[in-house]
């Protein structure tokens, strides 16, 4: 790795500075749309506990919060800080998820500038900050977790590289190994950062991982010195492990894909502490000599992928973690991630052409970097430099990624590893001849142009789902003036990521902030998933209600228990469903689904509201006149 100065950096240390203001106007630009969008689907949860705890009023209240059996006070924190501050105005906590994303952005770019240099760091934070799929974490207030996350990594690993210009320096006199000068300070920093960024998400879990590769790549880190760097941030997770439990989470290796996950992480660990004992040039050297051993167990490895993958018993594990390898390549790499209103690919890990194109994704990643490694001068200095940059960088994304590995549903979970992929592209722009420069940044241009345009049409998706769901909330309390009054609520059809955006509804979603009353229960009958359709319903009898759905029909699923969906509907498939208020009947029609709902004699509808949601909107099915009647 070459060290860039002043005298030969592309562009002047003044222009970087306008160049970095300049990015952040772009963010507060593109994500301007925010400022006027509501809360929607897991924000009413968070606005419950939040209100539950009083706010700030009572700060040891955060840390006793289980969220869906995560544990994330410091996140909560944020938010109990925004409703001290603006209550249930959405502005506000939406203003903060902005200023969080462009804080990033600055921290992308000191970080990218420290690593590689002042041009690379212009085109890592325009590229992080206009990346399209970060608009969840920004336009949803739920995703606060991975923005302040990603914040305190990005900040801790700005402490752990504070000296890497000053060991840059040295061994560029004197070509010896690198050695970081001892600063407690900054570790007891780097200890700090991830212990605030751990208790606001899980995926900081990446950060041992890639604080391990920087000090064994970027700094040459003696073995020892690496190791005793990770012993406290095992110590914090130590530590983090037992306050959750105490506090009513779920373990961290919970669950057969979570102990996956951890053994991934401890092998990776272990991996690279030992090529920091075994030295890091040494070893990046030995790499590069077996670079035709390890094509071949590549080769060997992605050929035993798709075998598994084929196999019924080893295809169930293997299958969706391939899935998720389509799904990351996808969201990370493609400027295009909707054309407006389109429901988004579901990453299927039955569907073939979902595990095949991660089993593609992942074979391309490999092919890459054996190509780069095969480039680089690995014998001299500035290659053994330029190998370890691409490790560094490669580790980063995957570390990044091994946390969420599981997760599909949602753009969030990519936050932190499309910064990896910033880098990674702004270190390819930068090691380019000054001949093809100007062509790769007129790409980079359009892609950035691209991208921006996509951040609108899903501003638009966001500002929809906000709009629909502050309108069913006003339908359900305009006939219910008293929320402590109101009636139970039985949902026909409910939206489910319309539009690839989060729009259900749970019970706490029509609590009132004043009186914090709410139904005593909301129950849907069959989710709308990804794609809208119409839908019509009427009483047909004194215990019958017949709805119909037109249009995209391919994605309903029902539940016989009103709470977990698990029934998926095929086109031309006719059933009965036992509720636990009666029967419902499906039956294709020419254009979608006919449901027949009998209510059993012993439910009272009087108690119950009923709404149905189609073409974009709630509705509610009026109460028949005998029903009226009996109610007088």
């Amino acid at each position: 790795m070459a060290t860039v100065t002043k005298k030969d950096a592309p562009v002047g240390h003044w222009r970087v500075n306008w160049w970095l203001l300049a990015t952040m106007t772009l963010v507060v630009l593109a994500y301007r749309p925010v400022l006027q969008l509501f809360f929607v689907g897991d924000d009413f949860v968070v606005l419950h506990l939040v209100r539950q705890a009083d706010g700030l009023r009572d700060v040891a209240a955060h840390f006793r919060l289980n969220f869906f059996g995560y544990y994330r006070p410091i996140a909560f924190l944020s938010q109990a800080l925004d409703w001290q501050i603006w209550h249930e105005q959405p502005i506000g906590f939406h203003l903060t998820s902005l200023l969080l994303h462009t804080l990033n952005t600055a921290l992308v770019f000191a970080l990218a500038r420290r690593l590689l240099g002042n041009l690379e760091a212009i085109v890592a934070a325009l590229l992080f900050a206009l990346h399209p799929s970060n608009h969840e974490a920004v336009f949803w207030m739920s995703a606060r977790f991975d923005l302040l996350a990603t914040c305190f990594v990005l900040a801790g690993l700005l402490a752990i590289t504070r000296q890497l210009a000053t060991i840059r320096q040295q061994f560029a006199a004197d070509g010896g190994s690198w050695r970081a000068s001892r600063h407690p300070w900054l570790q007891a920093a780097a200890v700090a950062c991830f212990a605030l960024a751990l208790l606001s998400k899980e995926s900081a879990l990446a950060f041992p991982l890639i604080a391990v590769a920087c000090d064994t790549f970027l700094a040459r880190r003696s073995g020892r010195a690496t190791l005793l760097r990770l012993l406290p941030l095992v110590g914090v997770v130590a530590v983090y492990g037992a306050i959750r439990m105490a506090a009513g989470g779920q373990e961290l290796g919970e669950g057969m894909a979570r102990t996956a996950k951890a053994l991934l992480l401890g092998g990776g660990l272990a991996a690279i502490v030992g090529l920091a004992f075994r030295g890091a040039d040494r070893s990046l050297e030995q790499l590069v000599a077996w670079r035709g051993r390890l094509a071949a167990t590549f080769a060997a490895v992605m050929a035993a992928l798709i075998v598994a993958a084929i196999l019924p018993g080893p295809g169930a594990l293997v299958r969706p973690k391939l899935a998720f390898a389509s799904f990351a390549g996808f969201y990370l790499l493609s400027p295009v991630i909707t054309l407006g209103g389109s429901a988004p690919p579901t990453f299927d890990p039955n569907a073939a052409i979902y595990w095949v194109a991660g089993w593609a994704v992942l074979a391309g990643a490999g092919v890459l970097l054996l190509v780069v490694w095969q480039r680089g001068p690995g014998r001299t200095g500035a290659g053994q430099a330029e190998n370890a940059t691409v490790a560094f960088l490669f580790v980063f994304i995957a570390a990044s990624l091994l946390p969420v590995s599981s997760m599909t549903e949602g753009k969030r979970y990519l936050y932190m590893a499309s910064i990896g992929v910033a880098l990674l592209v702004a270190y390819g722009v930068g090691r380019l001849r000054s001949a093809s420069k100007p062509a790769a940044l007129v790409g980079i241009a359009v892609v950035l142009v691209v991208s921006g345009w996509q951040i609108q049409l899903k501003a638009q998706d966001w500002a929809w789902a906000g709009e629909m769901t502050r309108a069913t909330i006003g339908l359900v309390r305009a006939s219910a003036p008293d929320p402590c009054r109101a009636r139970n609520i039985v949902l026909l059809t409910a939206p489910v990521n319309i539009r690839d955006v989060y729009c259900h509804f749970y019970d706490l979603t029509f609590e009132d902030p004043a009186t914090r009353c709410a139904p005593q229960s909301v129950r849907t009958i069959i989710r709308v998933v990804g794609r809208d359709v119409g839908t019509t319903a009427a009483w047909t009898g004194p215990g019958t209600i017949v709805f119909t759905t037109t249009g995209a029909t391919d994605r309903l699923i029902a539940s016989r228990d009103l709470r977990h969906f698990d029934v998926p509907l095929p086109p031309s498939a006719s059933l009965r469903l036992a509720l636990p208020f009666g029967t419902l009947d499906i039956s294709p029609t020419a254009g979608g689904r006919r449901f027949e709902l009998r209510l059993s004699d012993e439910f009272d509808p009087g108690r119950w509201r009923f709404l149905y949601y189609g073409s974009g909107g709630v509705r509610d099915l009026p109460a028949p006149q005998w029903m009226r009647t009996r109610q007088r």
